[in-house]
């Protein structure tokens, strides 16, 4: 072969490379966000049984957590707090990968030869930002 087409194979081979992991780092947030709203969904349920069992007066009642392939029974004040810094993880960790996401398609698209996509790397405002432009208005 000739140095022109190995230099091509190897950029090809490169963008085969940069593109799988993309795919691979969307797969990653799809679960990622399956797993959130399978805890929020949890969250939601305990809450509701924790608020009937109040009103019947059953104060520190338990209820049964599935950690991996084990069933803890656990009460129920300390399983929806587990529950909740759950949430929070699963947050913090699907916000890690998008922006993880937006530097691989980038890179994808510099080995493509393309340029950058114009406002991608936009992020979206916190709740306190929103909170003070909302004051301002």
């Amino acid at each position: 072969m000739s140095f022109d087409t190995n230099k091509l194979l190897e950029q090809l081979t490169a963008v085969e490379y940069a593109a799988q992991d993309l795919l691979e780092e969307r797969q990653s947030i799809v679960a990622l966000d399956r797993t959130r709203n399978h805890t929020r969904e949890a969250r939601t349920a305990l809450k509701h049984i924790v608020s009937d069992r109040e009103s019947l007066a059953n104060h520190g009642s338990k209820t049964w957590m599935c950690f991996g392939n084990t069933f803890i029974k656990m009460k129920n004040d300390t399983a929806l707090e587990l529950l909740n810094e759950s949430h929070l993880k699963l947050d913090r960790e699907i916000e890690k990968s998008r922006n993880g996401l937006r530097d691989k398609l980038n890179n994808v698209r510099e080995l493509e030869g393309i340029s950058h996509a114009a406002g991608f790397n936009l992020k979206a405002l916190s709740p306190d930002e929103q909170k003070a432009i909302n004051r301002l208005l």
